[in-house]
């Protein structure tokens, strides 16, 4: 199509795209026509070839995972803990790819889903899901992620992973643990993840409960109440948003 006309002293500057889109090298010449007139009724034409060398890469992948949360944790008067080192190292692969991501997408976003299990007040979840959304923002904030990149959004109790769903989830993740009520409450006390790019559509982190075996899964399975040492032991030392003028 034509690329529109310039001053006999101006210059236009077009980037020469390929007609290739698939993943893979790239080898095509693009020839441009360039026409002169004057106001004699003059003309002249030539052209311009461009040879394109390259590579079409594969977009950057972006691991998502949810992140998943103690019993009432984060606290009011501790909003800086409950996020567990195990549950950290997840964001810092999510944070490595999305870092990638941006090269070629640089108005990709990452939302933040926050929940809670359905016990206590409907009032005291939708905090406690807001402080958890906090919380895992600043993480990704220490980790390199540009504030103005994070939305967050705090759900409460609502929606609920239910028995069914939750077997659904285990399955998927080749686990075979049985569905207790602990480990229904323990799959919806967590953060989902997505990815929200500029053209695509939005991507879900997997909602996959991490496998028994450690004292840090045992406490994100309990439905107690874990006390302040334990959580500050299995904790990565964060600034709450909040503190930080970051919310």
């Amino acid at each position: 199509p034509p690329l529109g006309s310039v001053q006999m002293t101006g210059q236009q500057t077009i980037a020469a795209e390929p007609k290739t889109t698939a993943i893979g090298p790239v080898d095509e010449m693009v020839t441009y026509i360039i026409a002169a007139n004057n106001l004699c009724g003059g003309s002249d034409k030539s052209l311009a070839a461009v040879h394109i060398l390259g590579t079409i890469e594969p977009l950057p992948v972006v691991p998502l995972t949810s992140i998943f949360f103690p019993t009432a944790w984060p606290t009011t008067k501790n909003p800086e803990l409950g996020l567990l080192n195990g549950q950290n190292d997840l964001l810092k692969d999510t944070v490595a790819g999305f870092n990638k991501f941006l090269e070629y997408d640089p108005d990709a976003r990452i939302k933040l889903v926050a929940h809670t299990d359905h016990r206590s007040s409907d009032d005291y979840n939708m905090k406690l899901s807001d402080r958890r959304a906090d919380l895992v923002k600043a993480a990704l904030i220490a980790l390199g992620v540009d504030a103005s990149k994070i939305e967050m959004v705090p759900e409460g109790e609502t929606p609920q992973l239910d028995e069914a769903a939750v077997k659904q989830l285990e399955q998927a993740a080749g686990m075979n643990r049985k569905i207790t009520d602990p480990l229904v409450h323990a799959y919806n006390r967590r953060v989902d993840l997505f990815m929200i790019p500029k053209v695509k559509p939005e991507q879900a982190s997997k909602e996959v409960f991490p496998p028994r075996g450690s004292r840090e899964v045992k406490v994100l399975e309990s439905n107690g109440f874990p006390g302040f040492g334990t959580v500050k032991k299995l904790s990565v030392p964060l600034t709450a948003p909040a503190a930080a003028g970051q919310q």
